[in-house]
C-alpha cells in the first residue's frame, strides 16, 4: 500500500509529459540553453527547405574551426574532406571556402548545449552581415585542447538569409572512449550524423519546445 501511495503522485506528475505535453518541461529546456519555440519553428521550416534542396543548392563548405581559440588554419584541409563526403552522397554543387569565417572565440564553459546555440547564432549573424556567396553554409567546429584529444564537435548549416537550418553537437556521451583521432575524422563523423538526420523529420533535430 505504501508503494502505491508513493507511485500514484509520481505517476500523476509524469502523466502530462508521458502524454506529450512538452510545455511542462519547456522552461527547463530554455534554462539549459534551448532556443524559444518560435525560433525552433523557424529552424524546422529552414530544415525542410534544406532537405528539399540539398542536392542542387550551392553548398559552401568551410574549414573546421577552433571555436575557443579560433586559431587560423588550425584544421586546414578539412573543407576538402567534407566536400568529398557530400559529393559522394549526391550534393552536386559544393563550393570549398579557403578560410573559416571570422567569428569571435568563445570560452567553452560548462553548458555545451547553450554554448553550441551561441555558436550557431554567431554564424547566423556572420552570414547575415557578410552575405557570402552560396545558398547554404556548412560550419564545423572541433574542440581539441593542446594535447590533441578531441572533446567535442559541433556542426551548423545556415541558409543564405542567416537562418539556422541544422545543428548538432557531439561529445564523449556520443562516442564514448573512442573519440575521433584526427580533425578530418571528426568532420566525417559529424557529417554522417547530418546526412542521417536530413532523412528524418525536422522534429528529430529541432524537437518542439526543445524537448526530445
Amino acid at each position: 500500500m505504501r508503494i502505491r501511495t508513493i507511485l500514484l503522485p509520481l505517476a500523476l506528475l509524469l502523466l502530462p509529459v508521458m502524454q506529450g505535453c512538452k510545455l511542462m518541461v519547456y522552461p527547463c529546456a530554455r534554462a539549459f540553453g534551448s532556443p524559444s519555440e518560435s525560433e525552433l519553428k523557424q529552424c524546422r521550416a529552414a530544415f525542410e527547405r534544406l532537405k528539399a534542396g540539398r542536392f542542387t543548392a550551392q553548398a559552401v563548405v568551410y574549414p573546421a574551426a577552433d571555436p575557443v581559440g579560433m586559431r587560423q588554419d588550425a584544421y586546414s584541409g578539412t573543407a576538402e574532406v567534407m566536400a568529398e563526403q557530400l559529393l559522394a552522397k549526391g550534393w552536386t554543387n559544393c563550393l570549398i571556402a579557403t578560410v573559416a569565417p571570422q567569428v569571435k572565440p568563445l570560452p567553452l564553459g560548462h553548458n555545451q548545449l547553450r554554448y553550441a546555440w551561441n555558436r550557431a547564432h554567431a554564424y547566423s549573424q556572420w552570414v547575415r552581415t557578410a552575405r557570402p556567396v552560396g545558398d547554404i553554409h556548412l560550419f564545423v567546429e572541433v574542440m581539441s585542447p593542446s594535447e590533441g584529444k578531441i572533446i567535442g564537435i559541433q556542426c551548423y548549416v545556415v541558409d543564405a538569409s542567416g537562418q539556422v537550418a541544422y545543428y548538432r553537437l557531439l561529445n564523449s556521451h556520443f562516442y564514448g572512449r573512442n573519440p575521433p583521432r584526427t580533425p578530418e575524422a571528426a568532420c566525417q563523423l559529424i557529417l554522417k550524423f547530418m546526412l542521417y538526420f536530413l532523412d528524418q523529420p525536422p522534429e528529430r533535430t529541432f524537437p518542439p519546445y526543445g524537448v526530445g
